[in-house]
């Protein structure tokens, strides 16, 4: 039977943890070891300004947010926030966009291009995809910025988008 704690001061007193230590933790069900380090990276932000010609190109050319960090880093994005300016003429195709982080997609903003006025949208990242290579495949990839299925049609708005994010060491 688990021992439940109703406050702080009733925890034992422990040793402190290294950046290399692994913590234990659940996973869809199954046990797994987290880098001590995902507790302790700092949270950071970057933006980024797009314009038409880059939103125009954005499946072609996806736009990067934030550069590889080098070996054995991950980039683990936590939240998105669009501030969309409206232009004369809406996107009217493939107005979906799409955060990818460590080579895979992080993130689906559904219609975030479709609208015919200024706005802004917040997004909190809940889920990202997997790879059966393990960790070491999500390491050392920059977060890109792109559409999922092709560029956007028409369209001549603008936007900026924040993204907050950690970087561990594994």
């Amino acid at each position: 039977m688990p021992i439940e704690y109703e406050s702080f001061s009733q925890f034992p007193e422990v040793s402190a943890i290294s950046g290399t230590s692994k913590l234990v933790g659940l996973d869809g069900g199954a046990n797994v070891q987290f880098p001590a380090s995902l507790f302790e990276a700092p949270v950071n932000f970057v933006k980024a300004t797009l314009t038409s010609a880059q939103i125009l190109d954005l499946y072609a050319n996806p736009v990067e947010i934030l550069p590889a960090q080098g070996a054995n880093k991950l980039i683990i994005a936590s939240t998105i926030f669009i501030n969309y300016f409206f232009g004369t003429t809406a996107y009217i195709t493939n107005t979906s966009l799409s955060l990818v982080g460590s080579g895979v997609q992080a993130y689906t903003m559904t219609s975030a291009l479709g609208q015919g006025t200024d706005y802004a949208l917040q997004y909190i990242i809940t889920g990202n995809g997997g790879n059966s290579a393990g960790l070491a495949a999500f390491t050392n990839l920059p977060l890109e910025l792109t559409t999922l299925v092709g560029n956007p049609a028409n369209g001549d708005g603008t936007l900026d988008i924040y993204v907050t994010y950690q970087i561990i060491t594994l």
